[in-house]
């Protein structure tokens, strides 16, 4: 991608993304991505997973705090 590095850039592909895709961007432990919405990160060894959020995960964070 040429936005050198910028995130937002993969905004447009990750809302097509579908359960079983994943995004996979290399960066530092400590750096993890923007937030993209209704994606998840996780990390392992430098790399940083994005994945679609589980349909009950997506709601807006206030939904999702336990009462």
């Amino acid at each position: 991608q040429w936005k050198y590095g910028d995130i937002q850039a993969f905004k447009p592909w990750a809302a097509k993304l579908r359960p079983q895709d994943r995004i996979i961007i290399r960066r530092p432990r400590n750096q993890k991505p923007e937030p993209l919405p209704n994606l998840e990160w996780r990390e392992k060894e430098g790399l940083w997973i994005g994945r679609p959020m589980a349909a009950d995960n997506a709601a807006t964070p206030a939904a999702q705090t336990p009462e």
